[in-house]
């Protein structure tokens, strides 16, 4: 019997550890009200004169002011390539029918390798407006105080982003990073990069 125990224990063990594995990171999701929640797109403006300045010895370009309501849709932590050095977090964000926690729960939403990634088994809504309402950002924390800004944000938030979307180059111009400046682009070089001077958390 205690052999038998042991083979029990053995099995139960693995399946008790996944299981709490599941629970810590599904339970670090939050789950909004049905309902759209983040109605309007982000707001840009294109400067009129761009602003410069060194960060990290990269040279960092604004090209236009950014502001944004919207649901973190997932977040994403890198430390291991280039961008890391100063953009350590992406945030992939919804907006309009992508902010409605309803729709959201169809979709199995993931980001790797600096990209955001979705797929689902039946669309909620037609394909383009997911592409439309939706987007990744690659944030570049202004300062510590944003960094603990970001500590608060969990999958699920609602959150306001503010900021300057620029163009990231290293001292002798070999690496160019550039951001997107339109929300109906997809594919390499869609994505935002957020000089973030401001994030919270509302719901």
């Amino acid at each position: 019997m205690y052999n038998n125990l042991k083979k029990i224990l053995k099995i139960i063990s693995p399946v008790l550890i996944i299981a709490g594995l599941y629970f810590i990171f599904k339970t670090n999701e939050i789950k909004q009200p049905p309902g759209i929640l983040a109605p309007n797109p982000p707001y840009q403006e294109i400067l009129p004169k761009q602003k410069i300045w060194l960060h990290n010895e990269y040279t960092i370009t604004a090209i236009a002011k950014f502001e944004s309501t919207c649901k973190a849709l997932h977040l994403k932590t890198y430390s291991n390539d280039k961008m890391s050095n100063f953009a350590p977090l992406d945030i992939a964000v919804g907006w309009g029918k992508m902010s409605d926690q309803t729709i959201v729960d169809k979709f199995e939403i993931k980001q790797q390798h600096r990209w955001y990634v979705w797929r689902t088994k039946q669309f909620p809504i037609p394909r383009k407006e997911v592409e439309l309402n939706g987007s990744n950002i690659h944030i570049i924390p202004a300062n510590e105080e944003v960094e603990n800004q970001l500590d608060e944000i969990k999958n699920g938030n609602i959150i306001s982003l503010k900021g300057y979307l620029v163009n990231v180059k290293d001292k002798d111009s070999k690496f160019i990073w550039k951001t997107s400046l339109k929300r109906d682009d997809n594919g390499s070089g869609a994505c935002e990069i957020l000089w973030l001077e401001e994030a919270e958390v509302i719901k």
